[in-house]
């Protein structure tokens, strides 16, 4: 892997950990699950982790309420906090894949560059287009009440916004590093109904200038 390479796949994977990061602020009370007057809740979905004063690692949010401006997690806060500020994110983010077994942090965020695609008119380079693959964890299916996939497809659904053209339909460039950085070819997607392990594997093509 050269340098240029390994520049895109950084830039990549920022993309991709940035794609569910939401910032705001809000007050909370120890012994409670809640946190309320939210400055917003754009983008929150359940099973998505919360970061912030008093939140217990691994807390997700289990309900929100838009018009109430209130978030409830699955786990309790351990400390007070007014407008505190809180962030949501993946719980694991790596460019090293692992089996989900071997993850308990869910949901979680793996990018493996998987190989390279050149190009030539006659001896001349034409083009090198990168492979990788984006893996997606989620344990949201533990619970008996709810719909497997549901966490799963908000994450899918970040990811591909993330790689999504802008509204003036211009690719992806990751900041002007290369032509185009799309998702390409089929998706696999594995809702966790028998098992409780929602898993995805999303394919990605970026071409290099």
């Amino acid at each position: 892997m050269n340098n240029a390479h390994e520049a895109i796949l950084s830039a990549l994977f920022t993309l991709l950990q940035d794609s569910v990061v939401i910032n705001f602020t809000g007050n909370g009370a120890s012994t409670s699950p809640t946190v309320s007057t939210l400055s917003s809740t754009i983008g929150f979905f359940t099973g998505l982790p919360v970061f912030g004063p008093g939140v217990p690692r691994g807390a997700v949010i289990s309900s929100f309420d838009p018009v109430a401006a209130t978030v409830t997690l699955d786990q309790n806060l351990t400390a007070n906090s007014t407008s505190g500020a809180f962030a949501t994110g993946f719980l694991t983010a790596s460019r090293r894949l692992e089996l989900w077994t071997e993850v308990s942090a869910q949901p979680a965020l793996f990018l493996r560059h998987t190989g390279d695609t050149d190009d030539y008119q006659n001896t001349v380079l034409q083009k090198t287009t990168l492979e990788a693959e984006i893996w997606i964890y989620s344990k949201s299916g533990q619970n008996p009440n709810g719909v497997p996939d549901t966490a799963l497809n908000n994450l899918i659904t970040a990811v591909r916004s993330a790689l999504a053209p802008d509204r003036r339909g211009y690719p992806q460039t990751l900041g002007g590093l290369v032509q185009w950085a799309r998702i390409e070819g089929r998706s696999e997607y594995d809702p966790g109904d028998l098992d409780d392990q929602a898993k995805a594997l999303i394919p990605v093509k970026i071409l290099c200038p």
